[in-house]
């Protein structure tokens, strides 16, 4: 890719792209999301795993639109008089809650595995506290490693009076090995939640038949679609990143491109994964199970709980 295509001189017009995505992003995630957790908060309650991962992710999500309006103003204005402070924690808000989205995303596909597929053995360890204390560990996580990387952007911003612009052809050292590690990780949640959705659709394909027939199918193709959207959103961002450390530089237009292309997950989630469960709306349901219910009745019971 030669320098005119990734010089930021000539990035205008794919502003106001930016501008209009990042703006419908906000639009339509911010009261979704909103919406989302206040029903988890308010009716639900955190008294179930699938409760807990799912809140921890309409969580994550609300903090990654609240993070775009600074973002809509650059790009719509090409200004930044807010400082390199605000700049840094914009840029980590935005980028922690990708890589926390990311992970309570693949929590949600593996205790749905578990439920479906060893629904009595993983009993155990199905736990609403085993489940908090997991997401604890996800935001502390993200956190620590985000940390490290805001101190190398805050850096990046010395000579600079722009925002959202620390990689760049002409300066190599702005790339940490932050995205790099953080990459790593995504394709390995990829990776986790390919295998547990594959599982899961297997086990559903064996024990479901007869008039449960048509709602294995719907549940199928949702379970389906949730990896389709993982990886489809988020393996750009990361594969852009892993090439950005391998080769020292990144074009800074194409790591522009798949972010915003990224932050299109967060306004499909609530749809994906709250709005189109009838259980979302329901006052409350329960996970927990008599050890006396036979393997299917607890698969299909789950069904309608953990999904």
């Amino acid at each position: 890719m030669n320098s005119t295509t990734c010089s930021v001189n000539g990035t205008a017009p794919y502003q106001y792209l930016f501008t209009t995505v990042y703006t419908g992003v906000m639009v339509i995630g911010l009261p979704f999301n909103g919406i989302s957790l206040w029903i988890f908060l308010r009716r639900h309650g955190m008294r179930s795993p699938p409760a807990v991962f799912m809140t921890n992710l309409a969580t994550a999500d609300l903090l990654f639109v609240l993070s775009l309006p600074l973002r809509i103003y650059y790009y719509s204005t090409s200004k930044w008089p807010f400082g390199k402070v605000m700049c840094t924690i914009s840029v980590m808000l935005f980028r922690s809650n990708i890589y926390s989205s990311a992970f309570f995303i693949t929590l949600i596909s593996v205790d749905r595995f578990l439920a479906v597929v060893y629904p009595l053995r993983s009993r155990a360890i199905r736990t609403v506290r085993i489940a908090g204390t997991t997401c604890l560990a996800v935001w502390v996580f993200t956190m620590i490693l985000i940390a490290i990387w805001a101190k190398k952007h805050y850096e990046s911003l010395a000579n600079s009076s722009g925002c959202f612009e620390s990689h760049s052809r002409q300066n190599k050292t702005n790339i940490s090995p932050m995205p790099f590690v953080l990459a790593i990780f995504v394709f390995l949640l990829l990776i986790c939640n390919v295998f547990c959705t594959v599982m899961v659709l297997k086990t559903l394909h064996k024990t479901l038949t007869g008039q449960l027939l048509a709602e294995k199918k719907k549940l199928m193709w949702m379970f389906f679609l949730n990896v389709f959207m993982f990886a489809v959103f988020f393996a750009p961002l990361s594969i852009v990143l892993f090439l950005a450390f391998y080769q020292g530089t990144v074009c800074r237009l194409t790591l522009w491109f798949v972010t915003c292309f990224t932050s299109i997950n967060f306004c499909l989630d609530p749809v994906i994964y709250y709005f189109s469960l009838e259980s979302f709306w329901e006052k409350k349901e329960s996970v927990e199970m008599d050890t006396t219910h036979t393997q299917n009745d607890v698969k299909i019971h789950i069904l309608h709980t953990a999904t």
